[in-house]
């Protein structure tokens, strides 16, 4: 383990930073890959560790201030769970599958397309893989 002030911090943060170094973004290509490592580590079915988190988090604001500062034509004009419906409706498929993507039941799929559930990280990290969309499209 590291230490940062005193605190003892998990190796799984560094090693992570060692695999796909925190810095800022400059071109699609490492946008890109910022989107499939970020995809990789939220795309787990095990629960993240804290500092797998906190990697995560840095990470997506790394992507986010990026798609700020140069902004594409991929991204649609709408967002979050509009675009999601408008997604589901152009590429004909259903709830089922829509749940079937984010690897939830069918109920949990209607309840998100209901606005009763919010998109969690990893579904955000699911649906920006499989629409090829940058995760910022769907908050």
């Amino acid at each position: 383990m590291g230490k940062i002030a005193g605190r003892k911090i998990k190796d799984d943060y560094f090693e992570l930073v060692k695999a796909f170094p925190l810095k800022s973004i400059r071109t699609d290509e490492q946008c890109d890959e910022a989107v499939w490592a970020l995809g990789r580590l939220l795309g787990r079915v095990d629960p993240l560790s804290q500092g797998e988190n906190d990697y995560a988090d840095a990470l997506t604001s790394l992507i986010h201030d990026y798609e700020c500062r140069n902004p594409t034509p991929r991204i649609p004009d709408l967002f979050g769970i509009d675009l999601v419906r408008g997604l589901l409706e152009d590429n004909q498929l259903s709830q089922k599958q829509f749940g079937q993507i984010l690897g939830v039941s069918e109920s949990a799929a209607s309840m998100i397309l209901a606005g009763k559930r919010d998109l969690t990280k990893s579904h955000i990290a699911k649906l920006s893989k499989r629409f090829e969309l940058p995760p910022s499209a769907f908050f």
